[in-house]
């Protein structure tokens, strides 16, 4: 293939999976936030909604740091000859 089109393939994968994971952010913090949509957002819903954001990204990037720190373990544990 193509280096540039892999790349193009490559944003467009990113930017689905961005897509995806705005999406279950939206999903999970709106169906533990907001009760009743009003005409505007309560104090203590958009509380609720900034905390439920912030732990949801916290927690992916923690996720994310760990299972890459596992990957270069169990990458570098493994003898030459497997990857050959």
């Amino acid at each position: 293939m193509d280096p540039r089109a892999q790349q193009m393939l490559a944003r467009t994968l990113k930017s689905q999976e961005a897509a995806k994971q705005i999406e279950l952010l939206t999903e999970t913090c709106w169906d533990k936030c907001v009760g009743y949509p009003g005409n505007k957002i309560d104090s203590k819903t958009e509380y609720c909604i900034r905390n439920c954001v912030s732990r949801y990204v916290d927690t992916s990037y923690f996720i994310g740091q760990n299972v890459q720190q596992r990957a270069q373990q169990l990458a570098s544990s493994r003898p030459e000859s497997a990857f050959s």
